[in-house]
């Protein structure tokens, strides 16, 4: 608690009042809600929403603000999400052409993915700040040594149909199939780079030490909202849990409710507070859909893996670099590295899984010393493995390296890989 403590006097300091840089109240915002400084962190972002506009960085700046307030506040939430949704809709309107960098702070992208996890009634909130990643001893080894995750780029996931999957949903939906082919015409056009990290809110599957740690690995515990302070600026990633879709049960409504509510929302949302012509507000309209659902698509599989429950960050790097979007030709041509605030480095690094090379960037694990802000809470080990070996070796290993105290456990599941 003591650094928690020093972080409260220093903010204290600030004369909030006096400040006008949005980014910076921003920041300060978002540092004071992850202390629970509530009332003061609202003050910081009361004064972002207030700002007047002049560039794309002031309505991203603004429209991060909104969503953080949403969460603060318990009254005139309604207001605050039409507000939310003006300042989206006017920041589209004057950047045409930057449309899919501002979805990230998407009102309707955000609504997407929390009513998703207020669906989960099955876990307390505790447990929702909770997340679990699966991986070998090699894989462990790895991440504690350098500190660091190693996130994959999205096309050599397990899932084959990663991304294409959501067009055979929305076919399921009735759509017309000049829309789907038009989708996936503008997804094919303006294919980015996006590196996925998945994480499962199973804590102790055996599926999952089957198919992610080679049957005798480990899993993380990772803290939720500690590991997201490592990614304070707006921009960085986009993260949400994986809803799953059986495209052969055309009658269970339910499963496909999130996705058309996102589509008509957007739809009618645009009608009523985009102020142009009604020609480019149709075009404006189906691009804003269009760029949602391809970053859905993310975050939509076949009811095949349901067994994951899985959790996932979507980092896209086109975002980094002062909100600069560098085409891939150019960077690798440049040698140029871009980094996020300090926080995440672009340039791909490769790996092998003894067939093909992968390419992969790196997210910092902070807090790996620091038992108060320790983003990794617990490791548990597979139930294949010698309980007092695997324990004792890895409380060694963290003990001499000066890794803050980690709980380390053996899994639960009474099994015996014979």
């Amino acid at each position: 608690m003591h650094h928690e403590h020093k972080a409260k006097e220093h903010l204290e300091k600030i004369d909030v009042q006096n400040l006008d840089d949005s980014n910076i109240l921003l920041q300060v915002g978002i540092v004071l809600s992850n202390l629970d400084e509530c009332d003061f962190a609202k003050s910081c972002f009361n004064k972002v929403v207030k700002i007047t506009p002049t560039s794309e960085s002031d309505y991203i700046y603004i429209g991060t603000a909104y969503k953080y307030l949403i969460d603060l506040e318990s009254e005139n939430i309604e207001e605050l999400k039409k507000d939310a949704e003006k300042n989206y809709w006017e920041a589209v309107t004057k950047f045409n052409e930057s449309i899919f960098q501002f979805n990230h702070f998407s009102p309707f992208l955000y609504n997407f993915f929390k009513n998703i996890s207020d669906n989960d009634n099955n876990k307390t909130d505790e447990d929702k700040n909770k997340m679990y990643h699966y991986t070998s001893i090699a894989g462990l080894k790895g991440i504690l040594d350098k500190k660091e995750f190693w996130v994959t780029k999205s096309d050599f996931l397990n899932d084959p149909s990663e991304t294409s999957y959501i067009f055979k949903v929305l076919e399921k939906l009735n759509y017309k199939e000049s829309f789907i082919n038009s989708l996936k015409e503008q997804i094919n056009n303006e294919k980015k780079d996006v590196y996925i990290l998945s994480m499962t809110t199973e804590k102790d599957s055996l599926p999952m030490w089957k198919n992610y740690s080679n049957d005798d690995g480990y899993n993380i515990k990772v803290d939720k909202d500690k590991f997201k302070n490592s990614f304070v600026n707006p921009g960085t990633y986009i993260m949400g849990k994986v809803i799953y879709i059986d495209n052969e049960e055309k009658n269970n409504k339910k499963q496909y409710k999130p996705i058309k509510h996102l589509i008509s929302s957007i739809y009618k949302s645009g009608k009523t507070y985009l102020k142009v012509n009604n020609k480019l507000k149709d075009e404006i309209i189906k691009k804003t859909v269009f760029t949602h659902i391809r970053l859905i698509s993310l975050f939509v599989k076949h009811t095949g893996f349901e067994y994951e429950h899985e959790y996932r960050y979507a980092f896209i790097p086109q975002f980094w670099a002062n909100n600069k979007i560098y085409e891939s030709d150019d960077r690798i041509t440049d040698q140029r590295i871009c980094n996020y605030n300090g926080i995440v480095n672009y340039y791909p690094n490769f790996r092998t899984n003894g067939k093909v090379v992968i390419p992969y960037i790196t997210i910092p694990i902070y807090g790996l010393t620091d038992s108060d802000n320790r983003v990794i809470e617990e490791i548990r080990f597979s139930p294949t493995l010698d309980e007092n070996v695997a324990k004792q070796g890895l409380d060694d290993y963290l003990k001499l390296n000066g890794i803050a105290k980690i709980d380390v456990k053996p899994s639960s599941i009474p099994f015996r890989n014979i």
